[in-house]
């Protein structure tokens, strides 16, 4: 899994390039449990509490679930009702030369505007300014068992690394700093 990312006066633009050859989703509606299936996630924490921080998770169908985690591990806490206003997405899936399904892209971006609404970023700058730095991570889950047998040699992927198998420790988080070239 490849990321990238960028920023702009609107919001971060992030691109996720996955390799899979067989990526499968059951989900398709807004804020359904998408870490149930295969999907790639960034967490964003931009007041650097490790509370009140942003979950985006995308599946390969193109479902989104945006999540406000109230508290990480270990009293998980979420707030599923919590939208980030603004927020587009797409997804698309990669074929290779004899069309055989190799991977998909999955693109968004996320506004400023959609992270006023987490209390203690009402203290941070948006949009962030050059130096700025938020705490963040990124994971992709894969599940090569497929539908028939999705917990089978789950492959649980983090930029940085968190112990056991929950993504929600802030405390493992790393920093996204806001340069300009």
């Amino acid at each position: 899994t490849q990321f990238r990312a960028m920023w702009a006066e609107r919001g971060l633009y992030v691109r996720f390039d996955v390799t899979d050859d067989d990526p499968w989703y059951d989900h398709t509606d807004r804020d359904d449990p998408l870490w149930e299936e295969e999907v790639v996630e960034i967490f964003l924490d931009p007041s650097r509490t490790g509370t009140n921080y942003a979950e985006i998770e995308i599946n390969p169908g193109g479902a989104v679930c945006d999540v406000r985690m109230l508290v990480g591990e270990p009293k998980k806490e979420i707030d599923l009702d919590w939208n980030l206003e603004g927020l587009t997405h797409r997804v698309h899936l990669n074929h290779g030369s004899k069309g055989q399904t190799i991977g998909w892209t999955a693109i968004a971006l996320l506004p400023w505007v959609g992270f006023e609404s987490i209390p203690p970023v009402r203290d941070v700058e948006l949009p962030p300014r050059t130096g700025d730095r938020w705490r963040f991570n990124l994971f992709r889950i894969e599940r090569p068992g497929g539908r028939d047998a999705p917990n089978r040699n789950v492959i649980f992927a983090a930029w940085s690394k968190t112990p056991g198998r929950s993504f929600h420790v802030p405390a493992v988080f790393r920093y996204l700093e806001f340069v300009k070239e």
